[in-house]
């Protein structure tokens, strides 16, 4: 006699890893599915095809590619902009009407500007890159409508602090040394020869048996003024030989030593963290003068800089100003808290996680709290967390059931994660990667109601014969309410912006008129097989080849009709082989039959189960009651579930429900 087993389905846990195959012990199961294709989860409950993508304009020239975004005003009204960096140019685009506004020189490599993170201080971006000095974008003018004048230039960082790097001691002879006073600012008087020729502020004096002065200015080879970095015993004459030049002091950052890799602004300074010398180095500003980076008499508002730990476990990769400053590292995230004033003196820097972030990163803020990161080992996603009632952070590994997806071993690109806030349509937090594949991982996290579900987007085109052609993914940028990206086709060699769009069913898709059975001004399209939807009906049209940069539609029957044009992508899902070791005992091994799915959709226009075809091919009337199957048939030890589509249409589900049959 056979047992009843009924398995529910939510898909809140996303795509799990192959190794929980038949683990219906656990509580993921069921909200889990075994694949989870071009879909997206919802929070709440629920799955749904994901937005197709509009096609906005070409890339600009180059092979790697930057997408930042910035806010500013005009006429009293706020406007956002994103601007697309390629090689040595910029494009730029408003957001809210997707319009290209114009392009600008950079005089900066694809490779510069791929690696570079920014920051926002009015009307400029402030770029910081290992093997770049500090640069800024300025703009002026322009408004959602208008371009704005951009200026490329230098950041003007005066004061920087020196580094021994290199022991090089000079020990005048025949001179002795006489200081005007033991603390404090103090003149340095040599009695002979030219001791201070060639040395630079920053370099240091060291006196024996106790003293140390470092260097402010050089007045003339036996006179300098310094600062008294340990008491002097007295203001007598220092005899000869007993006292000698630190000449191996030298700027902190340089185009010899390294450009900081990472920057932020916090409690009311400028932070810079990391360079090829000094990779754990943080450097602040003095708080009167975000680009002054003078370290004074160590005052409360001086310059400073620290370290966070050994150079081989805290290479900072990037800086976040949040309730603390954080700082992601290669083997561990540290802090600077803002308990009490943060100076010289009183700056406390603390390790707080012990998994670190890849180089060329982010960790994007997610609106329920806490940070989101892939580790720098490549196999985990991260979540830091501040705990305001404890001031305390929560560290927590976010995709240990679903580690399939974490898939980076290679990262073909840098900033390769995101997150987004959606839409109205999608209220979720979404964390997106770039994959080692060139795919989009897309996991919508509700964290502190532990929900955490991994989906895979995948880009396609089609070739001239209608098949299906790999687009390569290689830059991604969220915005308000849009996602943009970079894809790069294959068959066309050439780079495309692109951007989510709730209206559209198809990938790089634009809209274009029927003119009797003709749609023309498809040049883009040469050489490939495009679908076409009736915009006003939803009505999948079917594939067709591009030739002449035109395609026929062999009927006049939509003369005059706006359609979409682009290429067709399918969701499909696969449910965890149904189990229930809950509540029947253990069923892993027997023979299964799905003998009915309860389906609840939200909005279904094509949808095939388990090969049979449940709902037709139009967009007219799409199933948005409940329906019943009952005719799925065949044994299977691991039997699943497979809901899948064969046209670009709609498909979004609430939840299922499946009866299967035990055979004993």
């Amino acid at each position: 006699m056979a047992k009843i087993l009924h398995p529910q389905f939510s898909f809140t846990a996303g795509q799990l890893d192959a190794n929980l195959s038949q683990r219906g012990d656990l509580e993921a199961y069921y909200k889990g599915l075994k694949k989870a294709e071009n879909c997206v989860l919802r929070v709440v409950g629920g799955v749904t095809r994901r937005y197709g993508t509009k096609f906005v304009r070409t890339a600009p020239d180059g092979t790697k590619f930057r997408i930042i975004d910035y806010t500013a005003r005009a006429n009293g009204a706020d406007y956002t902009n994103i601007i697309v960096f390629g090689n040595n140019i910029a494009d730029v685009f408003n957001v809210e009407s997707g319009h290209y506004l114009t392009s600008f020189v950079t005089g900066k490599t694809d490779e510069v500007m791929s690696k570079c993170d920014y920051e926002m201080d009015g009307n400029k971006i402030i770029f910081t890159e290992e093997n770049t000095a500090p640069f800024q974008i300025s703009f002026t003018g322009g408004s959602a409508s208008s371009a704005s004048t951009y200026t490329v230039s230098d950041v003007d960082l005066s004061n920087i602090p020196y580094y021994e790097f290199v022991a090089n001691d000079f020990t005048p002879t025949g001179a002795a040394l006489t200081p005007s006073a033991v603390s404090g600012y103090i003149t340095l008087t040599a009695s002979a020869g030219t001791p201070f020729q060639g040395v630079q502020p920053g370099m240091k004096v060291r006196i024996t048996p106790v003293g140390y002065v470092r260097i402010i200015s050089v007045k003339s080879d036996t006179l300098a003024v310094g600062f008294v970095e340990r008491h002097l015993s007295s203001t007598d004459p220092i005899a000869a030989g007993s006292w000698l030049i630190e000449k191996g002091w030298e700027p902190i950052i340089s185009a010899t030593r390294g450009w900081p890799r990472t920057l932020a602004f916090y409690a009311g300074r400028l932070y810079f963290g990391g360079t090829r010398a000094l990779p754990n180095l943080i450097m602040a500003s003095t708080v009167e003068d975000n680009y002054d980076f003078d370290l004074g008499d160590a005052s409360d508002s001086d310059g400073f800089y620290e370290f966070t730990d050994s150079k081989d476990a805290a290479h900072i990769y990037m800086l976040q100003s949040r309730n603390t400053l954080e700082i992601y590292c290669n083997a561990s995230v540290y802090v600077i808290t803002t308990s009490g004033f943060i100076g010289p003196v009183s700056v406390k820097i603390t390790r707080v996680s012990p998994n670190g972030i890849m180089p060329y990163a982010e960790a994007p803020l997610i609106s329920d709290g806490g940070s989101l990161f892939l580790n720098n080992d490549k196999n985990g996603v991260y979540w830091t967390n501040y705990q305001l009632e404890s001031d305390s952070y929560l560290c927590d590994l976010i995709s240990e059931l679903c580690s399939d997806m974490i898939t980076v071993a290679d990262m073909p690109v840098t900033y390769p994660t995101v997150v987004w806030k959606g839409d109205d349509n999608f209220k979720n937090n979404f964390f997106a990667f770039i994959n080692e594949d060139h795919e989009l991982v897309l996991a919508s996290v509700l964290l502190r109601e532990q929900v955490k579900g991994f989906s895979k987007l995948i880009f396609q085109e089609r070739d001239a014969e209608g098949n299906f052609v790999k687009s390569k993914l290689l830059c991604i940028c969220p915005v308000k309410d849009k996602f943009f990206m970079i894809l790069y086709s294959r068959q066309r060699d050439s780079y495309d912006l692109l951007y989510w769009d709730k209206n559209s069913y198809l990938d790089n898709s634009t809209t274009a008129s029927v003119s009797g059975q003709i749609i023309a001004g498809l040049n883009r399209y040469e050489g490939s097989c495009v679908d076409v939807i009736n915009k006003d009906s939803g009505e999948y049209l079917g594939p067709y080849p591009v030739n002449s940069n035109q395609i026929d539609l062999e009927t006049n029957v939509y003369d005059g009709a706006a359609v979409e044009v682009g290429y067709a992508f399918y969701m499909t899902i696969e449910t965890m082989p149904i189990e229930d070791i809950q509540n029947l005992g253990s069923s892993i091994g027997k023979y299964k039959n799905i003998s009915e799915v309860f389906v609840n959709p939200e909005e279904v226009s094509n949808m095939t189960l388990n090969g049979h075809k449940m709902v037709g091919t139009t967009n007219k009337a799409p199933v948005t009651e409940p329906f019943v199957n009952r005719t799925l048939y065949g044994w299977d030890r691991q039997k699943t579930l497979v809901i899948s589509q064969d046209k670009p249409m709609s498909l979004s589900l609430r939840n299922i429900l499946v009866k299967a049959e035990v055979n004993e």
